[in-house]
């Protein structure tokens, strides 16, 4: 490895944005390191909006063309293509950020700056529009299909239970494993990594490095700035396709999809308690909890532990693990290997050491990895470590250690599935009618009488 690569993100090296922009309009190296691009655009959001930035690879351009010592036709076109192929890895990157209005308007002007230099750029951007608008429509068709899903599943809450259940639907667990993982997939490959890095802002944060603070660190920093492009090459071998519904400059707009992948995790466990404790007959009741066991089981067999845990997580809920009768008729051989796997103890060691392990030994297979631990992991990154070092300069390697784990742990492609999805089933799990925590809670005494003081007084608040 060379002493420049050996030192891109020293953060004694002091560094700025700005630094990284001039960096990436300037450096061959970068350039055609789409690690670095993957990680430059997903933190530039910390710092600036989408239209400054595009502003700012714009006005960077026109700066080189305009000091080169030589300047002609030849050295525009080669300033300009450098431009357009920066922004044409941004748009495969992250194409939700051209949604924007203000985006989507910078962009315009920007294309008819560098046709007006040269005419023959006029192919290039023709492919770029055409691109994004394709990206759009499919991100938007997935969003009025999650609209249709939530209208559906509303329409039906103000009707009682039907006496439909999921086993009546699917009793073979490797199915309906099969099918949570269909809309495990579906859901998951919408989520864009620029999602993960917008739940954790607020307006201030996203404000908090205007152009005038730029500025002004920019006068107590070096020139002497690094990157590390070798682990980031390592950590960002993929594009990952980013999809937003209604965008703004609302950071709840901006993370629907993630938004609703972690409702649908929520989902997944009311529904499991409420097929449960919606079971009267203990022999059913018994057959249902089996049947959840076994597909808890069977989407850690196919790398989906997100519905796994979901899975495991209704089980365990107060409502169904108090039913005692019930679950003295189930063999708890399968059950005790669930709970140890994803047993919270010393941060969810159990879980991670198979997540690394299968990681390890099928380095290529499907794997969903608990969302609600990568949001915690982020968590960790984006709030336990600061953005500047005791300098007051870009902590650089922060976002890097970000980029780097959201690759390591987020799906990395659009994955399909060899086995067919069904209808039928995957709208019963994502539009059936859910019981509430206190009619749930209802349900379970009816299933199995109250068998503590406590219990007796909540049923009696319940009545």
């Amino acid at each position: 490895m060379s002493s420049e690569k050996k030192d891109i993100i020293d953060d004694e090296n002091p560094a700025t944005f700005d630094h990284l922009v001039v960096l990436l309009m300037s450096s061959d190296l970068i350039l055609f390191d789409k690690s670095f691009v993957f990680s430059f655009f997903l933190s530039s959001r910390v710092f600036m909006s989408s239209d400054h930035l595009l502003i700012k690879l714009f006005e960077k351009t026109f700066y080189y063309m305009l000091h080169h010592k030589k300047l002609n036709e030849k050295i525009i076109r080669k300033c300009l293509s450098r431009f357009i192929y920066i922004i044409d890895q941004w748009a495969k990157q992250f194409p939700s950020d051209f949604r924007d209005h203000k985006m989507a308007l910078a962009l315009t002007s920007v294309q008819t700056r560098c046709i007006s230099l040269d005419s023959s750029f006029v192919e290039n951007f023709g492919e770029l529009f055409f691109y994004l608008s394709k990206e759009i429509a499919y991100i938007e068709k997935y969003e009025e299909n999650l609209i249709e899903l939530h209208n559906e599943s509303k329409s039906k809450m103000n009707k009682s239970l039907t006496d439909l259940c999921l086993i009546n639907i699917c009793c073979d667990p490797i199915v309906l494993a099969r099918q949570i993982t269909h809309i495990e997939l579906e859901r998951l490959n919408r989520i864009g990594s620029d999602e993960l890095m917008y739940y954790y802002l607020n307006n201030e944060s996203r404000k908090h490095n205007t152009g005038e603070e730029i500025e002004r660190l920019d006068k107590i920093c070096n020139k002497n700035f690094r990157v590390y492009l070798e682990e980031l090459k390592q950590a960002c071998q993929y594009d990952i396709l980013i999809k937003k519904t209604n965008y703004s400059n609302n950071l709840v707009k901006r993370t629907s999809n993630l938004l609703a992948y972690i409702l649908w995790f929520n989902r997944l466990s009311s529904l499991v308690c409420t097929e449960v404790v919606k079971t009267r007959e203990i022999n059913n009741r018994v057959d249902v909890v089996k049947l959840f066991i076994e597909t808890a089981n069977n989407c850690f067999e196919l790398g989906n532990f997100n519905s796994a845990m979901a899975i495991i997580a209704g089980l365990q809920s107060y409502q169904v693990a108090r039913l005692k009768i019930t679950w003295s008729k189930i063999e708890s051989k399968i059950w005790d290997k669930l709970v140890v796997l994803t047993d919270s103890s010393n941060n969810y060691m159990s879980y991670r050491n198979l997540l690394k392990e299968t990681k390890q030994k099928y380095p290529n297979r499907l794997l969903i990895p608990v969302f609600t631990l990568v949001m915690k992991d982020l968590n960790f990154f984006f709030n336990n470590i600061p953005n500047t070092n005791r300098k007051g300069c870009l902590k650089i390697s922060k976002f890097w250690q970000m980029s780097k784990y959201i690759m390591e742990n987020i799906i990395k492609e659009n994955l399909i599935v060899n086995f067919p999805k069904q209808s039928f089933i995957t709208n019963y799990l994502q539009t059936e009618p859910l019981l509430t925590e206190d009619a749930c809670f209802y349900s379970s005494f009816n299933c199995e009488l109250p068998s503590s003081k406590a219990e007796n007084e909540r049923l009696k608040i319940l009545k």
